[in-house]
C-alpha cells in the first residue's frame, strides 16, 4: 500500500517486481530465504541495480545469484495466481475484464479478481474427473465448466450450481457459449458435439463426428477436442483427433463443411471476430488459417513442436498460439484484394 502511494519511478518499479514475485515470497526456512529469493528476481533491472548491489554487498548470509536471466521471469508478467493443487487446464476472462475463471485437475473451478486475489472456489466432486474447460457467458452472469462427462453451469454472483448437463458418455474436452448467451456447445471424446439450452440445461441437438468406415475401428480417432462459436451464432467449428476441422449449422445441426489438411490431432480452433476466417493448431506442428466461405486453407505455418491452443485477438489482426516449444504471436495479414 505504501509503495502504491509513491510517485517515485524507483519505488514503482520495485512494487511491480514484488507483485510479479508475490507467489514466491511466502514463509520459508531459513527466514533470509525470502530476501535471497527477492534479490534473485530483481537482478538485471537497471533502475533497481543500485539497491540490489548495495543490499547484496551488506548481506550477512550466503546468496545464490542468477548467472543469466531467469527462464521464468518476463517483464510482461503482472502476477502469478496460485491456489490450485493440480494442473490448470483452462482459463476464461469475464466480458468486463474484472475477473477470470480457471479450471483444473484438482476438481475445482476458481474465480480470481484481476488483481490476482481469490474470489471464489467451486468444487466439482461428483464429476469423477478433471475439469478440462471453462467458458463465460456474454453478460458474465454465469459460466460453464467441462467436468468429467458433464457440463456444469454456475451463477457467478454467488457460485450456486445452475444446472448439470448430462448425456456425454466420455470426457468433455471443451465448451463454448453462444453469442446471445441462450445456448452453449460441448465437445467430447464420445465423438459428439452437443448443443444445450442455457436456461434449463436441456439438450437441443447432437452433432455426430462420423468417421470413414476404415477409421471407425480406432475408437480414439473420433474424439472431439475443441469447439468455437461464430460471431453471428449461425454456425460452430469443432476439431479433434480425426485431423479435421468441421463446421456445423446451429439452426438444424447439419454439416456445413469439413476442412482437411492437418496430419495429426487438431487441438484448438478459433473464429475471427468478423467470422470470415478461422485458425486451427495441431500436433502436426502447424497453424492453419481457413476461409469460412469456401473452406479453403489460405495459409499454413510450421513451427518447432506440437501446438495445443490458439486465440484470435478482438482486433482480428493478431493470433496467439501456444505449444510444446513455447508461445507464439502472429500478425494476420490478409491477401490484398484483387491479388
Amino acid at each position: 500500500v505504501d509503495m502504491a502511494r509513491s510517485t517515485s519511478p524507483l519505488v514503482q518499479q520495485l512494487r511491480a517486481r514484488c507483485i510479479q514475485a508475490a507467489h514466491l515470497l511466502g514463509p520459508i526456512d531459513p527466514e533470509h530465504g525470502q530476501a535471497v529469493t527477492l534479490l534473485s528476481r530483481l537482478q538485471g533491472d537497471d533502475i533497481l541495480s543500485t539497491i540490489v548491489s548495495r543490499y547484496s554487498a551488506g548481506a550477512s548470509f550466503d546468496q545464490l545469484v542468477p548467472a543469466w536471466p531467469l527462464p521464468d521471469h518476463d517483464p510482461a508478467l503482472r502476477r502469478a495466481l496460485t491456489g490450485h493443487t493440480d494442473w490448470v487446464r483452462a482459463v476464461a476472462v469475464a466480458p468486463d475484464g474484472s475477473w477470470l475463471a480457471s479450471a483444473a485437475d484438482d476438481w475445482t473451478v476458481r474465480l480470481w479478481n484481476i488483481d490476482g486475489s481469490p474470489r471464489a472456489t467451486w468444487p466439482c466432486p461428483a464429476a469423477r474427473g478433471w475439469v478440462r474447460a471453462v467458458a463465460v457467458a456474454p453478460d458474465g452472469s454465469w459460466l460453464a465448466s467441462a467436468a468429467g462427462r458433464t457440463v456444469r453451469l454456475f451463477n457467478t454472483a454467488d457460485g450456486t450450481l445452475r444446472a448439470i448437463l448430462s448425456g456425454h458418455s466420455s470426457w468433455v474436452n471443451a465448451v463454448a457459449v453462444g453469442t446471445d448467451g441462450r445456448w452453449l456447445v460441448s465437445a467430447s471424446a464420445d465423438h459428439t458435439v452437443r448443443l444445450w439450452n442455457a436456461a434449463d440445461g436441456k439438450l437441443r441437438a447432437i452433432y455426430p463426428n462420423r468417421l470413414p468406415r476404415f477409421f471407425q475401428r480406432f475408437r480414439s480417432f473420433g474424439a472431439v477436442r475443441a469447439v468455437a462459436v461464430a460471431p453471428d451464432g449461425n454456425w460452430i467449428a469443432s476439431a479433434g483427433n480425426d485431423h479435421t476441422v468441421r463446421l456445423w449449422n446451429t439452426n438444424d445441426g447439419s454439416p456445413r463443411a469439413t476442412l482437411t489438411g492437418h496430419t495429426d490431432w487438431v487441438n484448438s480452433v478459433a473464429v475471427a471476430p468478423d467470422g470470415n476466417w478461422i485458425a486451427s493448431v495441431s500436433a502436426d506442428h502447424t497453424v492453419r488459417l481457413w476461409n469460412t466461405a469456401d473452406g479453403s486453407c489460405t495459409t499454413v505455418v510450421r513451427v518447432d513442436g506440437p501446438l495445443t491452443d490458439c486465440t484470435i485477438f478482438p482486433d482480428g489482426r493478431h493470433l496467439f498460439v501456444s505449444g510444446h516449444a513455447g508461445l507464439y504471436l502472429f500478425a494476420y495479414r490478409p491477401r490484398p484484394r484483387g491479388a
